[in-house]
C-alpha cells in the first residue's frame, strides 16, 4: 500500500533542493551583477579578488546545500555557507556605492 511517511520524506527532500536552488540563483544574480560593476573600478592587480569571490561563492553554496540537507540542525549548518556568499557580495555592493558617491564623472 501507499506509505505516507516515505512520500512526505521525498516531498521534503525535493522542497529542500528547490529552496537551495532558488536561493542560489538569487545570490548568483546579485554576485555576478556586483562583480561586473566592481570590475569597472578595480586595477589589473586588484582583479585577483574576483576569482577569490567566485571560489567563496562556490564553496559557500555547497556548504549551504549540505547544511540544508541535515534535518536535525539545518539552521546551524547553513549558517556557515550563507555568509560565504552573502558577505563578499555585500562588501562589493558597499564598495561600488562608495565609488559611485566619491568618483566624479
Amino acid at each position: 500500500m501507499f506509505n505516507m511517511v516515505s512520500h512526505h520524506t521525498v516531498l521534503s527532500v525535493w522542497q529542500v533542493h528547490v529552496r537551495v536552488l532558488q536561493n542560489s540563483m538569487e545570490q548568483f544574480i546579485l554576485s555576478v551583477m556586483t562583480q561586473l560593476a566592481i570590475c569597472t573600478w578595480l586595477t589589473a592587480s586588484q582583479m585577483i579578488c574576483i576569482p577569490i569571490v567566485v571560489v567563496l561563492f562556490f564553496v559557500g553554496r555547497i556548504l549551504y546545500w549540505i547544511g540544508y540537507l541535515n534535518p536535525t540542525k539545518n539552521r546551524v549548518n547553513r549558517s556557515f555557507g550563507f555568509p560565504l556568499t552573502f558577505v563578499p557580495t555585500t562588501v562589493m555592493i558597499v564598495f561600488c556605492i562608495y565609488k559611485l558617491v566619491t568618483t566624479r564623472l
